[in-house]
């Protein structure tokens, strides 16, 4: 579901703007960038299993995880709003790709909750617990559907996708807060 998430509006890109395909997979290869930080941090999750095997709550991992992310990811934000033309060399080896700032500077934003929604999503795999999975694919329908009905503009599509992205996430953190009442109930019951 996360997968989807993250690249369904690449798909729609090259479909709906073949003018500015590239300056959309450029700003996706960025956002690509912005995602693989959570690659970093999930080393954390083995011992998520081994906090809850153990009866001990594991939140204090997931809340490290979410705020590092976060931390990394606004540096991420500040360079791609403040040097666009800077990231996009970087990503392009030293191409310039005309029309591609603006997608650049907003990407990360609308990346940002993609992240955090996968590391609470294998927080919860980690606990066993797969209730958030209706709301992953919730929110790949929500996403599509805005594709479809906002698709004019590259720029467009892009903050519509965030929109949705951080609807999920919302979601996401409503399941977070009811796993961790019951949770924090059956520590208290043993």
């Amino acid at each position: 579901c996360v997968t989807v998430l993250r690249n369904i509006d690449m798909l729609f890109a090259k479909r709906f703007f073949t003018d500015s395909v590239n300056a959309y997979a450029c700003a996706a290869k960025v956002g690509k960038a912005f995602f693989t930080l959570t690659g970093i941090i999930m080393v954390m999750f083995p011992h998520v299993s081994e906090e809850k095997s153990l009866n001990r709550n594991p939140f204090i991992y997931l809340s490290k995880s979410l705020i590092v992310t976060t931390v990394m990811s606004l540096a991420g934000i500040i360079i791609s709003w403040a040097a666009p033309e800077f990231v996009i060399k970087v990503i392009t080896v030293g191409k310039y790709i005309p029309n591609a700032e603006s997608l650049i500077q907003v990407i990360g934003v609308v990346i940002l909750p993609v992240s955090l929604i996968y590391i609470m999503a294998n927080y919860f795999l980690a606990q066993h617990r797969a209730g958030f999975i209706p709301i992953l694919l919730c929110g790949m329908v929500l996403q599509w559907a805005v594709i479809l009905l906002f698709h004019d503009t590259p720029i467009q599509m892009l903050c519509w996708v965030g929109k949705a992205n951080y609807i999920i996430l919302f979601g996401m953190i409503i399941y977070l807060i009811i796993n961790e009442k019951f949770t924090a109930n059956s520590i208290n019951v043993l």
